[in-house]
């Protein structure tokens, strides 16, 4: 059951309205696209113009465009509103959109994720959407990002509802004491409400929509240890002889600093190990040479390889929107299963990650599209806390800003990653059976 509804949002005039242009440049013709994909799920979509309701829902939709864009998604059954912009305002421009809903007092807010802070987030409280490896610092933003949240309401029939804000750019959500606000540097307003009204109701209608998890291994379940600190091949190998000695179960053994020692064409088996996958920057390096014959790494604007550091020195960093990455990196994974056969890949640094601010060498911050071309907070020159969240601090994810394709995915390239994975691994097994 599912049935669209469209409705073009045009600029009020010159006289009631003047545009700001502070981030970019207004998009002054928007299109609203309202979905009602299930009985309790509904999709509210707005994008820029230039890039039918036929069925019976749970949830309802109100529109009003004068004097300036009012949307409301209802229960139809209760009159309970569960999203508002009445008294908002909504700012769409290339590199800022802004847009806002009210909530009931004492609203109790769960999601929002991922971040080290109390369960139920809090009516004053900033949540930062930016991949980063900030290791497990509170309140900062952190590896991932899962923009849903589930909002409970102590009644009865109005219980629980969810929203998903679909958007791959880095973002900032603000929750006050009436109100959240979410505010992107770019993309669209792409919005996905579950009506519940429990909360069991609302996830099952969730994964509906993302799918389950992928059914794990047995062994993936078992112990794992990876540390820093094992300085050699042989100290790895006799820490898992103890294990053997002392009767401990172990699964995999993964040691960071063992990467420096060895490129991954030329490593040799131990007992137990992890296969990992970094691309360090070597001329003699086959697995470089074949990546960057054919244009598998993200670039500068100049077209020269953007070159970060991670744990094994100088790297560059696959571009998984480009045409040659992903056959490169299946190539690379079943020529190094041939050589030393693996059940598995750990993937490491999925919320790409560069120990060096702007490309190494040069330090250049011009090269890099999250330094648009106004002041950011955050920056060393003016250091808060608030939009991007530690943004300072955030400078080591910058790789994934290079191009403006990744400036648009930078929250997504760990997706590019696992789906790249998948693929290889789905090869191997190809392999073993030809």
């Amino acid at each position: 059951m599912s049935s669209n509804r469209r409705m073009d949002l045009l600029p009020r005039s010159p006289s009631q309205a003047k545009a700001c242009n502070v981030y970019g440049t207004d998009i002054h013709a928007l299109n609203l696209t309202v979905e009602y994909q299930a009985a309790d799920r509904l999709h509210v979509g707005i994008v820029p113009t230039h890039l039918d309701e036929s069925n019976a829902t749970h949830l309802e939709v109100l529109l009003d465009q004068l004097p300036e864009l009012r949307v409301q998604v209802i229960r139809n059954w209760t009159g309970g509103v569960l999203f508002s912009t009445k008294g908002k305002k909504l700012v769409f421009e290339n590199h800022f959109v802004e847009f806002s809903s009210s909530l009931p007092e004492k609203y109790n807010i769960y999601g929002l994720g991922e971040s080290m802070r109390s369960f139920r987030r809090g009516n004053n409280y900033t949540q930062t959407f930016y991949n980063a490896d900030t290791g497990d610092a509170l309140d900062y933003n952190l590896y991932g990002t899962h923009p849903f949240y589930l909002e409970t309401r102590y009644f009865k029939q109005d219980s629980t509802g969810k929203r998903i804000p679909r958007n791959a750019h880095g973002q900032d959500v603000l929750l006050r004491p009436d109100h959240i606000t979410w505010r992107s540097i770019g993309g669209s307003i792409d919005l996905y409400f579950f009506a519940g009204p429990t909360q069991s109701e609302v996830t099952k209608s969730y994964q509906e929509v993302v799918d389950l998890p992928a059914l794990q291994q047995c062994w993936t379940l078992g112990f794992h240890q990876c540390r820093w600190g094992y300085m050699s091949w042989q100290e790895l190998d006799e820490v898992v002889s103890n294990y053997t000695k002392f009767q401990i179960p172990i699964e995999t053994i993964c040691g960071i600093e063992t990467l420096k020692m060895l490129l991954v064409t030329s490593i040799r088996p131990v007992a137990i190990s992890c296969s990992v996958f970094m691309t360090a920057v070597d001329t003699i390096y086959p697995t470089f040479e074949r990546g960057n014959d054919t244009g598998s790494f993200l670039k500068n604007p100049d077209d020269s390889l953007y070159i970060g550091a991670v744990w094994p020195g100088y790297a560059v960093f696959p571009d998984w929107l480009s045409k040659g990455a992903e056959g490169w990196w299946t190539n690379e994974m079943v020529e190094y299963y041939k050589k030393v056969a693996f059940d598995g890949a750990w993937i490491d640094m999925s919320e790409i990650s560069s120990f060096c601010t702007g490309n190494c060498g040069n330090k250049s911050l011009t090269f890099n599209l999250s330094h648009p071309p106004f002041s950011l907070p955050g920056e060393p020159e003016s250091i808060v806390l608030d939009y991007p969240e530690g943004f300072s601090a955030s400078n080591k994810t910058e790789a994934a800003s290079v191009s403006a394709a990744e400036y648009e995915m930078h929250n997504l390239w760990g997706t590019g990653t696992l789906h790249a994975t998948y693929k290889a691994l789905s090869q191997i097994v190809h392999y073993l059976q030809v």
